[in-house]
């Protein structure tokens, strides 16, 4: 990560001076952000929220060079995630939420709906980021989560 910049270490609720005003990053996020990557905000963005009495735990955001981040609704983000948005890559989140523990590694492009719930440690990839068989195949494809659409617990 020698060409990613740390933009800042999140200890209270305070948001990142270059997300949107309607953005927020909570206790324990860190964001490390490219020069040249992009944030979109068109809604209400949390990352790293947690419910009532729970906690927080450590969360990440990376943006490498070229990358970007769109939100076009209001979505929430909980804690305990890892997401990384790499070079040259597009990450768009509609409306909802993800639960704790995600894990999302976008390599080409993830979209997300709206009206989406995606409950607790799910994993999203676009990459296998490696051949699996000696046959050639797509290593990375988009992934595209429609509107109005649940996720089950460790999908």
């Amino acid at each position: 990560m020698s060409k990613i910049r740390k933009i800042k270490k999140v200890l209270t609720l305070n948001p990142i001076k270059s997300f949107k005003i309607k953005s927020l990053v909570y206790r324990k996020v860190k964001v490390y952000a490219h020069k040249n990557s992009h944030f979109e905000n068109k809604g209400r963005f949390q990352l790293g929220c947690t419910f009532e009495n729970v906690g927080y735990f450590d969360s990440s955001l990376v943006l490498r060079e070229g990358s970007t981040l769109k939100v076009n609704g209001d979505f929430s983000i909980y804690t305990g995630c890892r997401i990384s948005v790499n070079k040259d890559a597009t990450l768009e989140l509609g409306s909802g939420y993800i639960n704790y523990g995600a894990n999302i590694a976008c390599f080409e492009k993830i979209s997300i709906g709206n009206n989406v719930i995606i409950s607790e440690n799910v994993t999203m990839r676009d990459s296998d980021d490696h051949q699996i068989t000696s046959q050639a195949h797509d290593i990375t494809k988009p992934i595209k989560i429609e509107d109005n659409v649940w996720i089950g617990l460790k999908a």
